[in-house]
């Protein structure tokens, strides 16, 4: 089986794009004016393991392969047909094709192939790994290399898997179960619907042409008592069948790297991001505010791996947060952010922790979001619980001029230490409104921040501003000193309220002039107590879905994610709650909404993305009187798709004219599972009411209806 994806595959970076064409199937030419222009890949192998390179190079270019392990890279060879064995730290090769020293000539390169050695490709990750997701974290504990232990106190605690698979190919699945646990195994098609296979703690099967998953289990079963003790899962496919792909999803950070595609830019229309190469970028972020100053390295990676696996992007984070500040608090390795309490006075080792950070992320093809600091505990300050605000002109009696010279700074020293990086989004400010007017105008520090940031990384990295409510009430058109706006994107919150409505301020946004994208940088936080209250209910993971789909369905451009455990990175044993936190933020990587946030991902790139627009005008029916049931509708500008969103589910009718084309074919798609039901096909008439699978609170569904020429797949 060849690892390596075909030339025109985007994994491969050509470097020098005016030398550097396809001249044939799976066949790249470099032609020469100089020297070194270079096509190249990163793939990601394992380590002690035996694999085989090999590439038809009828012209001599050179070939060259290094391993690398966290980024670091050590030569291997420059053989075009060698077998190797990877050393025990190598996590990933790079594999380089070149004219080499030669300034001249052409040179091609044909049907390069990576394979492993094994006639055998294992696919289940370690039983520590988060893919495995532990539905009963009391009685299930990892408790040995690759071993678990389920301790049983009722029936059916199970620690599971959905591990993709390929229909019609033959899979061995073996798993060591000393104390006769149960193991059930489900094959699932691309609905997720479910039909079992076998309980085998040893078997040899063959798919069916419509699976396109498993569902692998390990419990207790029936047994209320006792202990049980798994080993060792192998799920192994036949040789020569290809590796399964989890996520063919080509947005997604699963799969290729997003950096490859060039810098991120506003699309054309001003309402979205693309890259440079003109993909759509689905901005689906997580909010871990407190990442650099309360996780370890060890503990990063592992987020980073969980957040990756769900389909995420982009990791929001503050540098300097509300907890540590500046000469405050350490981080969790004991170092401040600023040495002597003196601001012009960075702390290296606490920067190097940042950049440890920082390297893994756009290693593992995150984003981060970095926000320099946290803008209401270093600018508004005792108004907000926070003493001797940094930036606060009042602060020391420093004055206006020496606030805007620290924020220049500040904004300055982190652009300067990042610009080389490819994955960095800034976001200023930190829960806090710029200005309010008749108590305090912060606005021209923050344009100083600004002008520090530009001035350091030349405008590289996008910009937006994390506020109290709304940048565009205060920021939209302000401009730095190179004549540049300030934002490139408006960004606003969601209050953490049972069925607060947030979709006035986005849609608010779309309508400004000149046009930016709008994003909902804050939005709900699963788990959180209603109204920041420790006490009240709390907001649970439809809460979350239904802001997130009326934030995208009125104009936003991406969804952002969060826990309240997790923002703040809360650990028991070492951190007082903040706003009733009340488990390790480790133990909640699985939260239902972190899982659920995918199924958006994938219902919006199922359709064309760049020429979506938020259309009230859809929904022909009143809305409910119902506080949250507030129906909302997006389609695309030329009529080709709408998607109608109702959180409650029950009955909508719709302007069927808004859709384009004779007939029009209708589904309703399940946030909850990612479930598409067909729903039939309509003459293109008048008004039509559709009635939801289901109702009430929780039972949210969106109805997707597309011109029947368009032929566009089911997500």
């Amino acid at each position: 089986m060849n690892l390596l994806p075909d030339f025109s595959s985007s994994q491969w970076v050509k470097h020098s794009p005016n030398q550097t064409e396809l001249i044939g199937s799976n066949e790249v030419v470099i032609n020469a004016v100089s020297q070194w222009h270079v096509v190249d890949i990163t793939l990601p192998v394992q380590s002690n393991t035996a694999y085989h390179f090999k590439i038809e190079k009828p012209n001599n270019g050179t070939v060259f392969i290094f391993e690398r392990s966290n980024g670091k890279e050590t030569y291997l060879t420059g053989s075009l047909d060698i077998e190797f064995t990877t050393k025990k730290d190598t996590d990933s090769i790079r594999i380089g094709l070149s004219n080499g020293t030669t300034p001249n000539g052409s040179y091609v390169f044909r049907n390069p192939s990576l394979e492993l050695v094994s006639d055998t490709v294992e696919l289940l990750p370690e039983l520590s790994n988060s893919q495995w997701v532990n539905n009963s974290p009391g009685q299930i504990a990892v408790t040995g290399q690759n071993q678990i232990t389920i301790r049983a106190n009722a029936q059916w605690h199970v620690f599971e898997i959905i591990q993709p698979v390929q229909s019609n190919t033959k899979y061995t699945f073996k798993v060591g179960n000393q104390d006769n646990g149960t193991i059930f195994i489900f094959e699932r098609n691309q609905s997720g619907a479910e039909q079992f296979l076998a309980i085998s703690a040893d078997l040899e099967f063959k798919t069916q042409s419509t699976t396109k998953s498993l569902r692998i289990g390990l419990t207790n079963g029936t047994a209320s008592s006792g202990t049980f003790v798994f080993r060792n899962p192998s799920l192994v496919v036949e040789s020569g069948a290809p590796n399964p792909d989890p996520d063919p999803d080509p947005d997604s950070p699963t799969q290729n790297e997003p950096f490859n595609r060039g810098h991120l830019k506003v699309s054309g229309n001003g309402h979205f991001l693309i890259h440079e190469d003109g993909t759509p970028f689905f901005y689906m972020a997580d909010t871990a505010w407190e990442l650099f100053g309360r996780v370890t390295r060890e503990q990063a990676e592992m987020y980073f791996s969980n957040r990756k696996q769900k389909g995420f992007n982009a990791i929001q984070a503050v540098v300097v947060t509300q907890f540590e500040r500046f000469g405050v608090a350490p981080n969790i390795y004991g170092d401040k952010a600023i040495l002597n309490n003196d601001f012009y006075q960075p702390n290296e080792a606490y920067y190097q922790n940042v950049d440890w950070i920082v390297d893994k992320a756009e290693e593992m093809g995150l984003y981060i979001v970095m926000l320099p600091l946290w803008g209401s505990a270093e600018l508004e300050g005792p108004s907000r619980g926070f003493p001797n605000p940094a930036l606060n002109p009042s602060t020391n009696n420093q004055g206006l001029q020496e606030a805007k010279n620290k924020a220049y700074f500040h904004g300055n020293f982190l652009a300067k230490r990042y610009k080389g990086k490819a994955n960095i989004i800034w976001m200023l400010g930190g829960d806090g409104d710029p200005a309010v007017p008749g108590s305090f105008d912060f606005i021209s520090i923050y344009q100083a921040m600004a002008n520090g940031i530009v001035d350091g990384d030349g405008g590289r990295f996008l910009r937006t501003y994390h506020p109290r409510t709304q940048s565009s009430k205060y920021l939209h058109t302000i401009t730095l000193s190179n004549g540049e706006q300030m934002l490139d994107f408006n960004s606003n919150q969601t209050a953490q309220v049972f069925d607060f409505p947030n979709y006035p301020p986005v849609a608010n946004d779309w309508g400004l002039s000149p046009a930016k994208p709008t994003l909902n940088a804050e939005n709900r936080y699963e788990d959180i107590p209603n109204n920041y209250t420790a006490g009240n209910p709390r907001l649970r993971d439809f809460d979350v879905r239904q802001a997130q789909y009326w934030a995208l369905f009125s104009g936003a451009f991406g969804i952002t994610y969060g826990h309240n455990d997790i923002w703040q990175m809360y650990v028991k044993s070492l951190y007082s709650p903040w706003i009733g936190a009340n488990s390790n933020w480790y133990d909640e990587l699985d939260s239902p909404g972190a899982f659920q946030m995918s199924h958006i991902r994938k219902l919006m790139l199922s359709r064309p993305f760049l020429n979506r627009i938020p259309d009230q005008g859809i929904i022909a029916s009143s809305q409910p009187s119902t506080s949250g049931a507030y129906i909302a509708a997006t389609r695309a500008s030329d009529g080709s798709y709408a998607f109608v969103y109702t959180p409650f589910g029950g009955t909508v009718t719709v302007n069927m004219s808004k859709i384009s084309g004779g007939s029009v074919k209708a589904h309703w798609y399940n946030p909850r599972n990612g479930t598409t039901t067909f729903i039939g096909t309509y003459t293109n008439t008048g008004t039509r009411t559709f009635t939801a699978p289901s109702s009430n609170r929780g039972n949210d569904w969106v109805l997707m209806l597309d011109d029947n020429t368009k032929s566009y797949p089911t997500p």
